[in-house]
């Protein structure tokens, strides 16, 4: 075996457990690491398949950004952690497993039932690799935007703490 289809296995198999971490934990803040460990394997199947800029915004932005704007939400907010998995109702896991094994059932037949045409091979000398993108985003046609997405992002977030602890506007 390859050592791209060994990589590959073992990025699914990193996906698929910390997805199944994720759906299995109590408490939030371990389903949010268990979500960055999803990231950044889905991250490292992008870079396998060649798709570095995807595969490096993947891990800037959902790893990094997402994660931690995440766990700022926990942090920050006040909320009631005192919720366990006794509280869960056994109905609701087996209507839950009925869904997931249905739409198993339908996805597996859909595909196995689908006839993929042969596809032909890309050309991929006029593709812009990840400095090309890089030099077009910071042209001077997308700088301001940049700015104000960035403007926007920093008053969301000053916002967002402003709000959780719950200030008056009298300080």
């Amino acid at each position: 075996m390859e050592g791209s289809m060994i990589a590959f296995f073992l990025l699914v198999a990193l996906a698929l457990g910390g997805a199944m971490t994720m759906l299995s934990s109590t408490r939030a803040l371990h389903m949010i690491f268990s979500m960055a460990l999803v990231f950044l394997a889905i991250a490292g199947l992008y870079i396998l398949l060649g798709a570095e800029f995807v595969g490096i915004v993947q891990v800037i932005v959902y790893a990094g950004a997402i994660t931690v704007l995440a766990v700022f939400g926990i942090m920050l907010t006040r909320h009631d952690a005192s919720e366990t998995a006794a509280e869960r109702s056994r109905s609701n896991r087996w209507l839950a497993f009925v869904t997931a094994a249905g739409l198993f059932i339908v996805l597996f037949f859909a595909i196995s039932r689908t006839r993929f045409l042969p596809v032909a091979a890309a050309d991929t000398e006029h593709l812009a690799g990840v400095r090309e993108i890089g030099m077009l985003f910071l042209s001077p046609d997308y700088i301001y935007t940049f700015e104000l997405a960035s403007v926007l992002l920093l008053s969301a977030f000053i916002g967002a703490i402003v709000m959780a602890k719950g200030g008056s506007g009298d300080e």
